[in-house]
C-alpha cells in the first residue's frame, strides 16, 4: 500500500531536472508501457511504481481506490484498474491495441471529445411467439387472464375475474431524463377495468426509504378517446388526472408517450404511422417522479372489484425507450442582433405570424417573405357594372414598392388602379388603366406611389361575365 502523497514523473527538462504531473494527491496518472519515464514517486523520492519497480500499488483519492498493476514484461503495457462500487471489486480499465487507456468519449482520429446525449436505447417489438425473457419479467399473471405474442403483437386478455391483475416489467432500467413511447390498442372500452403503461421506480431514495415513484398512462372507462395520466413522486397517493381527450385506442390504436425530466413530466398522444404531429399534450409539475431513481417500464392489466361484463384485449406492437442526458447549449447568435447574419432561422408550421411593420388586415391572402396576395373577386360582373376592390394600406413606413394585378374574364374588362393618401378607394386618383381582353390572362406591375392603393373593374361589354378572377399583390423592396 503506497503513500497517497505521490508525484508522477513526467519528463526531465534540458538540465536533467525532474518534471512532475500533479502534486495534490489526485491520481492523474500517465500510464504507458516501458516508456523512458513512467514512474510514481513519493515525496521522499522513493520510486513506488515504475519501469524498474514491478508489483502493484493502490492509490487512494478520497474514498475511491484506484489500483495500478505493473507487468514486468516489457511487451505488455501497464494495466490500470478502477474500483466498481456495485461489485465492490477492482476492474480493468479498457485499453486499445497499443495498450493505451481508452478515455470515454475521446475520438483518437479527430483528437477530440465526442459530444453525445444518448445513454441507451431500448425497444421491445414483440417478435416470435413468446414474451422475450431477456427483455421482460413476468411479475404476476392474474386469475383468468392470459398473454400471448403473435404476428408482432403482444396481447393480454383481461378475463372477467374480479381483482385479477397481470403485470409484466422490463429488465432494463432507465434514468431521468428519458422518453418512453408505446403503441396501445384495446379491443373494447368497458367499465370496471384499468390498463396501465407506466414507468415505475426500481430502487429507493435513501432519504425516503418507503417512497415509490411512477408516471404512466391509465386507460379506463367506456370511451376510446379518453385516458388519464398519473404520477407519484414519493409517499403521497397516486395523483390521477381527470379524463382527458387522447388519440383513439380503438381500431389500429395510437402512440402514447411519457417524457419525464427533473422539472416536469410530459404526456403525449398521437396517431400511429402518421406524419402528423403530437395531437394532445399534457404536463405535470407536482408530485413528479424522483429524478435520482432508476425506472423500469411496466404494463398492468387490472380488473376492479366488480366483474367486467366481458374480457378485453390489451394489444401493443412495440414499446421503446431512450435514456439520454440533457446538454446545455448556448445559441450564440440572436442575442439582440437585428442583422441577418445573427438571426435565428425559424420555420413556421402553423399559427399566426406577427410583423414588425404595420400593414392592413388581409381577410383572404397568403404571405411569403415581403409579399402579400389578395383574392379581389371571382364573382361575375354584369354588363356595364363596376366592381370596387379592397383598399390596400402599406402603412406609414411602406415596405412595398410594387402592386401586381392578375386578371381574367370571359368578357372584356377595364381595370382602374387608384393610388393616393385617402383610405377611401374612389377618392384617390386613377394612376393607371388596364384593358383586359376577353379570355386572356393579363399580369401587370404598377409602382406604388402612395400609402393606399386599390382597383376597380368595369365590364365594358354588353354581356354579363360568367368567369372572372382578379388577384392583386403587394411586393416588398
Amino acid at each position: 500500500m503506497a503513500d497517497t502523497n505521490f508525484r508522477i514523473l513526467k519528463d526531465l527538462d534540458e538540465n536533467g531536472v525532474p518534471q512532475y504531473l500533479g502534486t495534490d494527491g489526485s491520481p492523474r496518472i500517465l500510464v504507458g508501457g516501458r516508456a523512458p519515464y513512467s514512474q510514481i514517486i513519493n515525496e521522499s523520492g522513493v520510486v513506488l511504481f515504475g519501469n524498474d519497480h514491478p508489483g502493484e500499488v493502490v492509490l487512494v483519492n478520497e474514498s475511491i481506490p484506484t489500483q495500478i498493476v505493473n507487468n514486468p514484461d516489457e511487451a505488455v503495457p501497464t494495466q490500470l484498474y478502477y474500483f466498481n462500487e456495485e461489485t465492490q471489486t477492482h476492474l480493468p480499465l479498457p485499453t486499445d491495441a497499443k495498450g493505451q487507456i481508452k478515455i470515454a468519449g475521446y475520438e483518437e482520429k479527430d483528437d477530440m471529445m465526442k459530444v453525445k446525449s444518448m445513454q441507451s436505447k431500448w425497444r421491445a417489438g414483440f417478435t416470435g411467439t413468446t414474451l422475450n425473457p431477456t427483455k421482460w419479467d413476468i411479475i404476476q399473471e392474474g386469475a383468468g387472464q392470459a398473454f400471448s405474442v403473435a404476428n408482432g403483437q403482444l396481447t393480454i386478455s383481461s378475463g372477467t375475474t374480479p381483482l385479477a391483475e397481470t403485470i409484466i416489467r422490463s429488465k432494463e432500467e432507465f434514468t431521468i431524463p428519458m422518453r418512453m413511447m408505446a403503441h396501445v390498442m384495446l379491443s373494447q372500452r368497458i367499465a370496471n377495468q384499468e390498463f396501465y403503461v407506466e414507468l415505475i421506480s426500481s430502487n429507493h431514495d435513501p432519504s425516503e426509504p418507503n417512497s415509490n415513484s411512477a408516471a404512466g398512462w391509465m386507460f379506463d372507462g367506456i370511451s376510446a378517446t379518453k385516458a388519464k395520466y398519473v404520477v407519484n413522486g414519493g409517499d403521497q397517493p397516486m395523483l390521477v388526472s381527470i379524463d382527458s381527450t387522447v388519440s383513439t385506442t380503438a381500431t389500429t390504436g395510437s402512440i402514447f408517450e411519457i417524457e419525464p425530466t427533473a422539472d416536469e413530466v410530459w404526456f403525449f398522444s398521437r396517431a400511429a404511422d402518421s406524419t402528423a404531429g403530437r395531437a394532445q399534450s399534457f404536463v405535470l409539475h407536482t408530485q413528479i417522479p424522483n429524478s435520482n431513481l432508476k425506472y423500469k417500464i411496466q404494463i398492468r392489466v387490472k380488473n376492479l372489484a366488480v366483474a367486467p361484463a366481458s374480457s378485453t384485449n390489451f394489444n401493443s406492437q412495440f414499446i421503446n425507450a431512450s435514456d439520454y442526458a440533457e446538454l446545455t447549449a448556448e445559441i450564440t447568435a440572436g442575442r439582440g442582433g437585428a442583422t441577418a447574419g445573427q438571426a435565428i432561422a425559424t420555420f413556421p408550421t402553423g399559427g399566426t405570424l406577427s410583423s414588425v411593420s404595420t400593414v392592413s388586415t388581409v381577410t383572404t391572402g397568403y404571405m411569403s417573405s415581403k409579399s402579400v396576395f389578395q383574392s379581389e373577386t371571382v364573382a361575375n360582373i354584369n354588363a356595364g357594372a363596376t366592381f370596387s376592390g379592397v383598399i390596400r394600406d402599406g402603412g406609414t413606413t411602406n415596405i412595398y414598392k410594387t402592386y401586381r394585378v392578375r386578371a381574367f374574364s370571359n368578357q372584356p374588362l377595364r381595370l382602374d388602379v387608384r393610388c393616393g393618401s385617402s383610405a377611401t378607394l374612389t377618392t384617390n386618383r386613377i394612376q393607371q388603366v388596364i384593358d383586359v381582353p376577353a379570355n386572356e390572362v393579363v399580369v401587370i406591375d404598377i409602382p406604388i406611389c402612395a400609402r393606399y392603393i386599390g382597383l376597380q373593374a368595369t365590364n365594358t361589354s354588353a354581356t354579363n361575365t360568367t368567369t372572372v378572377e382578379i388577384i392583386s399583390g403587394l411586393f416588398g423592396v
